[in-house]
């Protein structure tokens, strides 16, 4: 087995784990909105931004974003339980959390020269847009952010592992990640516990 094929497999089983991890802690989803399988993205986005009110509405729009927000894919189930995961292990609550197709992604997506309906890759933004990271420098980023030991790792990857075929693994996973892990019609929210720790607008 050569070393692609091997990197390409540890990384299926590290995917596989973290949506095993994800489905058995305790349930942190409550609808944030609905999606009917003929339902347009636009339609997802009317939902989102209908249910905030005015004044919060508001006072969301004046308030400076946080230093590190991550855009996800609110539909998809692997996206979902990353978030999951990332929710109990950041324990200094370095980040919040914001679906790539709600009105605050497309928003910082279009500030940082993506297209607005651009869900190819989950989006590490910092300082409200002055740098962000994408596909496999986003998730080794958040990695070596949230401390001692896994910033290790996380240089450790970067080292051994080029940048082109870290997002060619990524890439290939993104593309399939429906088939491998499933979708959503609804996507997830916080429960009480973690309602600060996500963006809607």
């Amino acid at each position: 087995m050569d070393s692609r094929t091997f990197s390409f497999l540890l990384l299926l089983g590290l995917l596989g784990l973290g949506h095993v991890v994800g489905l058995t802690g305790p349930s942190l989803n409550r609808p944030a909105w609905s999606l009917s399988s003929s339902t347009k993205r636009s339609t997802l986005l009317e939902a989102t931004t209908s249910s905030t009110t005015t004044t919060s509405e508001s006072t969301t729009a004046n308030a400076p974003l946080p230093e590190n927000v991550i855009l996800y894919d609110g539909v998809c189930n692997f996206c979902n339980s990353w978030v999951d995961i990332l929710l109990r292990v950041d324990f200094q609550q370095k980040f919040r959390f914001a679906p790539l197709q709600s009105t605050t992604g497309q928003k910082l997506l279009v500030k940082i020269g993506k297209e607005a309906n651009d869900i190819s890759s989950v989006v590490l933004v910092q300082q409200d847009g002055a740098q962000y990271f994408d596909k496999s420098q986003c998730v080794l980023k958040v990695v070596e952010e949230l401390g001692p030991g896994a910033d290790i790792l996380a240089r450790i990857a970067r080292q051994i592992v080029p940048l082109e075929f870290r997002d060619d693994i990524y890439d290939m996973v993104a593309e399939n990640r429906y088939n491998l892990m499933g979708k959503r019609d609804e996507c997830r929210c916080s429960d009480p516990e973690f309602a600060d720790r996500f963006l809607f607008d």
